[in-house]
């Protein structure tokens, strides 16, 4: 029910209301929800996006131990590889300070893994034409891919689109890119209780007439 007139629905006499409409992903090099859409996955309705920020250089945690799961490569795994760091590694690691960073209110980043941080790179980094993720020449990455308990991977950036990877010594120093997964329940998405207190229906792109 629209309460106050603004167009939108807000809590009333309804328990919920909900609003289903025909949503289609957003697309590769959209910006969205504190980032830039590098991956859509339709099939399995999420999309991985990266912020453009460069995160100053720091050890990537805990040489010298290993860390059970961290060692995914995919896509989708550089959440959990960021969780089992976090879990396994009680001294100061990159993946913690991935964990506290917040844009537009998102604040669930992590480091992306090995697949995840080269698809950054090949789709808006140097691998495009305009680099809307700023990624730096020359630059190493971490990312959040373990190769022992004394390496972890880390991808170097040139900008004529090239990269390599190397394993880098746990207590190097390279920057990091931060990623953030946002999932959809299909294509016909489902908002529950259109207030104001939540981000408005219409931008994202609902119509909400409660």
């Amino acid at each position: 029910e629209d309460t106050d007139g603004d167009g939108l629905g807000n809590p009333g006499s309804e328990s919920e209301e909900c609003v289903s409409g025909d949503r289609e992903l957003p697309q590769v090099g959209e910006y969205y929800q504190g980032g830039y859409v590098f991956y859509t996955n339709e099939s399995e309705g999420y999309v991985l996006i990266g912020s453009s920020h460069n995160f100053g250089g720091g050890g990537w945690g805990c040489k010298g131990t290993a860390i059970p799961g961290a060692d995914g490569e995919g896509y989708g795994d550089g959440q959990q590889n960021t969780a089992d760091i976090l879990a396994g590694c009680t001294s100061s690691s990159q993946a913690l300070v991935a964990s506290t960073f917040e844009s537009e209110g998102y604040d669930d980043w992590y480091i992306p893994s090995k697949d995840e941080l080269l698809l950054m790179n090949e789709a808006l980094g140097f691998g495009s034409i305009d680099n809307v993720l700023n990624f730096s020449p020359g630059a190493n990455y971490w990312s959040s891919t373990e190769v022992n308990a004394d390496n972890a991977w880390a991808l170097r950036t040139f900008s004529s689109g090239s990269s390599s990877w190397s394993e880098k010594d746990k207590n190097n120093t390279p920057p990091f890119k931060a990623v953030r997964t946002a999932y959809f329940s299909g294509v016909a998405d489902l908002v529950l209780d259109c207030s104001d207190e939540y981000p408005d229906c219409s931008a994202n792109e609902f119509d909400c007439n409660g």
